[in-house]
């Protein structure tokens, strides 16, 4: 049987990083190659990149292998212990920094942007790495969040208002890519990008009509392109937003403490 425990990503002599974490090296392969669980694990990642998850299964990826599909059942027990290789891979596309982003404000930010990175280099990952009770947990996966959490070391924060702040980034994060990711998927099925899509669907909208009943939509369309074709500026201006109101609320949080051991030196 195949190993599927967590950090199951690759072969069991891949390297690792200090934290523990499967690396990616270039494992390009020649048709014809021996097949190895890296080289399959790969073959899906790009087979899923280039046509979605759902073109994903076995008969498929063997063909696209050139190999028979019984022999990548010595390898992977199915496609979601596949899956699972997958997300531990791409994980670990990008090592973890070292040293660690100073601060809470860059460990934050550095969470949030590589998180969007890797959205829109693999967009079917997003349903399989999102933050949930039910996540697929590897040795990446587990380096991410430790690596995440370290950002709110020495500010006294309890794990509960961690959690809060950082599920607050990477739930902005994933919303933002779920319509990078639905871009993707429609842009694939029509062959259409957003601006092709616009130009094509606003003349189809009676002006008047829609600005009768809808002026406040029509106002912020106007004749300007879906909001998603500067989603990379909007993204940026988000993740700045946010930041700025945790800094805000963190102030407001020392100063209360602040305030508080004063008047108990006091009372005192």
């Amino acid at each position: 049987m195949p190993d599927t425990s967590a950090g199951a990503g690759a072969d069991a002599d891949a390297p690792t990083d200090s934290a523990g974490a499967v690396a990616v090296t270039d494992a390009a392969a020649e048709p014809g190659t021996q097949l190895s669980l890296d080289r399959i694990v790969r073959a899906a990642i790009a087979l899923a990149d280039a046509e979605g998850l759902e073109a994903l299964h076995m008969r498929r990826l063997a063909a696209y292998l050139g190999a028979g599909t019984m022999s990548l059942y010595r390898h992977v027990s199915g496609r979601d212990d596949l899956i699972d290789h997958m997300v531990a891979l791409a994980l670990g596309e990008e090592p973890q920094p070292g040293p660690l982003p100073v601060g809470w404000r860059a460990g934050l930010e550095y969470t949030a942007r590589r998180d969007w990175g890797l959205y829109q280099r693999h967009p079917w990952i997003l349903q399989y790495a999102m933050v949930g009770s039910r996540m697929r947990w590897n040795h990446n996966a587990a380096a991410d969040g430790e690596r995440a959490l370290s950002a709110f070391d020495g500010l006294g924060l309890s794990i509960h208002e961690q959690a809060n702040l950082l599920l607050t980034i990477t739930g902005f994060t994933q919303g933002m890519a779920l319509i990078h990711a639905n871009d993707v998927e429609l842009t694939r099925r029509t062959g259409l990008t957003d601006e092709q899509w616009w130009n094509e669907t606003r003349h189809q909208i009676p002006a008047s009509e829609f600005a009768d009943a809808y002026p406040r939509l029509a106002h912020a369309f106007g004749d300007q392109p879906p909001l998603t074709v500067n989603l990379q500026q909007r993204f940026d201006e988000g993740i700045k937003g946010i930041l700025d109101g945790i800094g805000a609320r963190l102030a407001t949080r020392t100063e209360s403490v602040g305030t508080s051991n004063a008047t108990e030196a006091t009372d005192s």
